[in-house]
């Protein structure tokens, strides 16, 4: 075992490019000098080409260009507003069978440890948050107009159109199609 773990430091060290066990690859890190601190615990490539970075004192997105650090601020409302939680929940927005099951697991931890952290924080169930993103996401569909009511829901992640324009009203306090028409008002 000992062995195995040097040959991957080696590795590691010398930035293998090429591939190893199927469609790892493993390079340097470009910007690891900027860092917050040289300890990195979680790896993700997210949907849009970004590599994030976990680290002990902050999460870290990379775009190619420049590390972009963002650490949890416990006196503001909501610190998740640009973290690895809600990355995760857009990317699978689109999905009608994404829940908190899903989400735990894709954060690696258990579903109780995920709704403990996500109440300490935001002070909301990661149900509440799922629904808050995917409502946020449609309002803004709607507003723009880039695509109608039943495409919105779909691509929410709701295939019964009128559970989402119930579910909208019960959110916002109008309808879907009401949402839509304000943009015509303003």
């Amino acid at each position: 075992m000992r062995k195995i773990i040097q040959i991957l430091c080696l590795l590691l060290y010398f930035g293998v490019s090429h591939d190893i066990l199927g469609q790892a690859y493993i390079r340097d890190i470009p910007r690891l000098d900027q860092l917050p601190v040289m300890s990195v615990h979680r790896l993700l490539l997210d949907s849009e080409g970004y590599m994030w970075y976990g680290t002990v004192d902050g999460l870290c997105r990379d775009d190619g260009y420049r590390l972009h650090v963002f650490r949890n601020d416990y006196l503001h409302e909501e610190p998740l507003k640009s973290n690895l939680v809600l990355s995760c929940i857009t990317n699978h927005v689109g999905e009608q069978d994404f829940n908190v099951n899903s989400l735990a697991s894709d954060m690696n931890m258990s579903r109780s440890t995920l709704t403990r952290k996500i109440k300490a924080i935001t002070k909301k169930t990661p149900l509440q948050l799922i629904r808050d993103v995917k409502m946020d996401i449609a309002k803004q569909m709607l507003s723009n107009r880039t695509a109608t009511v039943s495409e919105v829901a779909q691509k929410v992640g709701y295939s019964d159109r009128d559970y989402f324009a119930q579910t909208y009203k019960e959110y916002y306090g109008i309808l879907p199609n009401e949402s839509r028409m304000m943009k015509d008002e303003k």
